[in-house]
């Protein structure tokens, strides 16, 4: 199989299962917010306890 026909049986498996696909990748980015969020209120409340949470929330607020 050459790369074109490699390109077409993925574009042809993505196009089949997309019903299934989509909503698994949605949920996915849901859950990554959620997760990012979370551990961003954490690193928040253990901010004054621990200097690792400091440098923590200081990665956290940076990302974009």
């Amino acid at each position: 199989m050459d790369l074109f026909g490699a390109i077409q049986a993925v574009i042809a498996f993505l196009q089949t299962n997309w019903n299934v696909i989509e909503p698994l990748a949605v949920r996915l980015a849901a859950d990554i917010a959620a997760a990012w969020v979370l551990l961003k209120a954490l690193a928040k409340v253990l901010e004054p306890y621990f200097p690792a949470a400091q440098r923590l929330n200081a990665k956290l607020g940076s990302l974009k």
